[in-house]
């Protein structure tokens, strides 16, 4: 989620089976910025963490720097998947 001017962003992340949410907000839409949210917010859990799965957006560019730091695996969905998951109104 992206805020006015594009000034600052929110980053989510939700477990798709129980939908359990984490979020934090960060400056701007950098993939650095986005990867060290995404590793602060999984980090006390990464025991637990087995595959994330993203979109193909740029900020997603540093995925290895993440599977590194959690221990898991990284998987780029296809635009299909988005429409599902986008059909789905648990987090709207």
């Amino acid at each position: 989620m992206i805020g006015p001017n594009h000034q600052q962003v929110l980053v989510s992340i939700v477990e798709k089976k129980s939908k359990f949410m984490v979020m934090t907000k960060v400056e701007n839409k950098t993939a650095a910025l986005v990867a060290t949210a995404t590793i602060e917010l999984l980090g006390p859990d990464k025991d637990h963490i087995l595959t994330i799965t993203a979109d193909g957006g740029k900020e997603f560019a540093p995925h290895e720097k993440v599977t590194k730091a959690l221990a898991c695996d990284y998987i780029f969905c296809s635009a299909r998947f988005l429409l599902v998951a986008r059909a789905e109104p648990e987090h709207q």
